[in-house]
């Protein structure tokens, strides 16, 4: 159980991160800006904001789930720009899941 819980909880040292940006041969990007704000919100929202949201306005809200939108909208924004300050932080294949692996 103890080795279970370290594995766990591992984390890879800055030094070896370090060296992996050093050596790593740099991919060529090609995503605008545009688009990859498109990805980012189209991965924090999701498709599941459609499913029972029709009806759920029809019955409760009305008109005043445009303004509901357009705030999560907002707060989604807000966590795609913190996610991809987090992946830019260490400019490695991976982003946000090597700085979650480093910690």
């Amino acid at each position: 159980m103890k080795i279970l819980f370290k594995q766990l909880i591992r984390r890879k040292p800055m030094v070896t991160l370090q060296v992996e940006i050093d050596t790593q041969i740099e991919f060529k990007r090609t995503l605008t800006w545009w688009q990859l704000l498109a990805i980012g919100l189209g991965a924090i929202i999701g498709d599941g904001i459609f499913v029972l949201s029709g009806q759920a306005a029809s019955i409760y809200a009305g008109p005043s789930v445009i303004v509901s939108f357009i705030l999560t909208g907002i707060i989604a924004l807000f966590s795609a720009l913190s996610f991809s300050e987090l992946g830019a932080m260490m400019p490695l294949a991976g982003s946000v899941y090597t700085y979650t692996y480093a910690g």
